[in-house]
């Protein structure tokens, strides 16, 4: 159980962080401003760190900003992120466990948010003297309102209906929901995920309602005892295919990856496939993904793509690879 919290300062996030970890006995994880310029490592090692707590304790982790934190306040702040699909990395993993997005949204209008900010900082330290833009774009993002063109996930998220249409992320207000925590607690509650294959890295995405599976042919690199997740990678043939994913609009609820070669790839694949038994679609990336593939699972269907390395080494090779890729996807959403 992993919930993250996202909003402007001086919204209430760390009221409800503290009540929250009271109610359910959470761990509490704040992700400040640090290391701007490993800012796709340091938040992939806030998820490896909440996700190791829940699988050793059984217990939730608040994560006090995540991703779209860097989306937004580099936005308004730093002139764009250098990681602007970061948040489509994330968001995999917060499948995977079956996580939830809060949005602490301000009261009233942006103008009375503004005048408690203003009061609010004589109170305590604020790094943000103006944060008017700020709240006015986590308002945007959580509505689908806000456009901009700045091409990160985040946007791309409101640009097709925004946070609220998403089964996985809640609306909170100090004025509102801040008045019965114990009520809003069961609403997470409710709104969570079942983990999917909570115990291996192999594997990331949405278990039960993706109805892609990705399937590569790499071992994962092992950092300092953690294994890697399928594709995690935000450059190569990793980069490749969340470009592409971006590009065309895909949503990550849709997908689920897993390398077949790895630890519990066999194992990992059946279980995707026992809960899909219609409307699937697996799509193996290269020839030693589709051989294999085939090996174990010989009576199932499956797609065959020239693996995204070959596309992005090679230009040659990249309209073969989106051909095949759009064929594929194409075939899926025709038959849903």
């Amino acid at each position: 159980m992993i919930i993250v919290l996202e909003g402007a300062d001086g919204v209430g996030k760390t009221y409800l962080a503290k009540e929250l970890c009271k109610i359910l006995g959470a761990k509490y994880i704040h992700a400040g401003y640090k290391f701007k310029d490993k800012q796709f490592t340091y938040h992939t090692a806030i998820i490896h760190e909440a996700l190791a707590y829940v699988r050793k304790y059984n217990k939730p982790v608040i994560i006090d900003r995540w991703w779209i934190s860097e989306s937004v306040y580099s936005e308004v702040y730093r002139m764009g992120t250098n990681w602007p699909l970061m948040g489509r990395y994330m968001d995999r993993i917060l499948h995977k466990v079956g996580g939830v997005y809060i949005f602490c949204l301000h009261d009233g209008s942006l103008d009375d948010y503004c005048k408690r900010f203003n009061e609010l900082k004589f109170t305590r330290y604020e790094m943000y003297k103006d944060t008017r833009d700020v709240a006015n774009i986590y308002e945007g993002l959580w509505k689908g309102t806000y456009t901009t063109g700045f091409n990160t996930y985040a946007n791309q998220i409101s640009e097709h209906g925004g946070f609220c249409k998403r089964f996985n992320c809640l609306k909170y207000s100090i004025n509102k929901e801040g008045k019965d925590i114990p009520s809003f607690c069961h609403q997470i509650i409710t709104r969570m995920e079942k983990p999917s294959i909570l115990f291996s890295d192999n594997f990331t995405g949405d278990l039960l309602n993706s109805d892609i599976l990705f399937v590569g042919d790499e071992l994962c690199n092992i950092k300092k005892g953690k294994l890697s997740w399928p594709f995690h990678k935000y450059s190569d043939s990793g980069l490749f295919m969340t470009q592409w994913l971006h590009d065309h609009n895909m949503t990550e609820q849709r997908i689920a990856w897993v390398n077949i070669y790895e630890k519990n790839g066999k194992e990992n694949i059946l279980s995707w496939l026992v809960n899909h038994t219609t409307n699937r679609k697996v799509i193996c990336l290269g020839d030693r993904a589709l051989t294999t593939f085939k090996r174990f699972y010989p009576r199932i269907d499956c797609y065959p793509v020239i693996h995204p390395s070959a596309a992005a080494k090679f230009p040659f090779n990249r309209d073969t690879f989106n051909n095949q890729l759009e064929c594929a996807i194409l075939f899926t959403r025709k038959g849903k």
